[in-house]
């Protein structure tokens, strides 16, 4: 059996709630004050405590009362409320919440994320388990990292973004370990402190670990902040992480360094900066130096200066298609014209023939010539 405490001004989210679960397996209680759930603290040890209120000054007020009663320290406090700010969400945490959930939510979805909870408790794990976690988007590193050294805790911080998992090992507190990829120690964290987007899961759990990275907290977050700064001036340099690169048309391949080449290649059809720096196992600041050469050498192109090369292009085409090669057919061959009495005759005629058998598209005019050469550019013609 699984008991947990609901605190709510509302009793009829605590009936809808309840209504949900057999009583079998689960025990659900409602205390519609903070008074009374501090009495029902005084003689029941509940697995979970759900407290529901949107107001932030209120939900932090049942935090701090909590926490204030000898024996409370330990318990799996879950806050279910309104769209708060990072920092206040932050803030709960610290209080004491274990997770911080976002209403109004869907009753198939509450009835999801309560069956994980249990889940985690009955796995044995530590009270709640690996059930706090959230978005990168709400929560840098950073934040994460120092709100587990506050509170001392002994837990793994999971990442997770598409096609890429790194995690940190800490005990009481401090850093011990770090895994990405082919990096162990600073190196992974530094290669992972710049995620800007993904998940985060902190598993809760108590494991022996050697600590594997020399330097102490301080230490380790101002390296970070350091590597987030050169990140940042990297960036400076690049159009947004999302925005489409492609390969410049006129880019020769040929002359690209071999140790380029794969680098190049990945944007072929299209890629961005963001997904770029996940394709490849290089350390990220590598990465970014080699996209901002790229970038700066005119070897990637937004798709706007893309599109902009190809209508510049079309129009040299143009330009100087069927038009320059009939300059060049009239040029000295016995029979010259000198560019003056072919330049008169343009003023005299700026009649257009269009060929209708070509595509719209690439449709090219010419000029009438004057009937006595007639025969020499139908011959010109069939040669080209």
């Amino acid at each position: 059996m699984i008991d947990t405490l609901v605190i709510s001004k509302n009793r009829t989210i605590f009936d809808e709630i309840n209504v949900n679960f057999p009583s079998s397996s689960y025990n659900f209680e409602f205390a519609e004050s903070i008074e009374a759930a501090l009495d029902f603290l005084d003689s029941e040890g509940p697995d979970f405590v759900f407290v529901i209120e949107k107001d932030f000054e209120k939900i932090t007020e049942i935090l701090e009362r909590l926490g204030k009663v000898e024996g409370n320290e330990s318990l799996a406090i879950i806050c279910f409320t309104s769209d708060l700010s990072k920092e206040q969400r932050i803030f709960l945490y610290k209080a004491g919440s274990l997770d911080v959930i976002t209403m109004p939510m869907l009753k198939d979805e509450f009835k999801m994320l309560y069956e994980k909870y249990c889940n985690s408790l009955r796995n044995g794990k530590e009270k709640l388990g690996s059930v706090m976690q959230g978005k990168l988007e709400d929560f840098n590193i950073i934040d994460l990292v120092q709100s587990l050294e506050d509170g001392k805790k002994t837990a793994i911080l999971k990442l997770k973004r598409i096609g890429d998992s790194g995690q940190i090992m800490i005990k009481d507190g401090e850093i011990y370990s770090s895994e990405y990829r082919q990096f162990r120690g600073l190196d992974a964290i530094l290669n992972m402190i710049g995620w800007i987007r993904g998940d985060f899961y902190i598993e809760f759990i108590d494991y022996d670990i050697e600590k594997e990275i020399e330097q102490d907290n301080q230490e380790i977050l101002m390296e970070a902040v350091h590597r987030i700064d050169e990140r940042a001036s990297y960036l400076k340099q690049l159009p947004p992480v999302d925005d489409i690169l492609l390969i410049a048309p006129n880019l020769d391949m040929q002359k690209i360094p071999d140790k380029d080449l794969k680098y190049i290649k990945s944007f072929h059809g299209g890629n961005t900066i963001y997904q770029f720096l996940i394709n490849f196992t290089l350390d990220d600041l590598k990465l970014l130096d080699i996209a901002v050469k790229f970038h700066s050498k005119k070897m990637l192109l937004t798709r706007e200066q893309f599109d902009a090369f190809i209508t510049e292009y079309e129009a040299e085409v143009e330009k100087g298609g069927i038009l320059g090669s009939f300059s060049k057919m009239f040029k000295k061959n016995g029979k010259s014209k000198d560019s003056k009495s072919i330049a008169e005759r343009r003023k005299r005629d700026k009649t257009q023939i269009i060929n209708p058998n070509l595509d719209d598209q690439i449709r090219e005019s010419v000029i009438l010539v004057d009937p006595v050469e007639l025969n020499e550019f139908k011959q010109k013609i069939e040669e080209i």
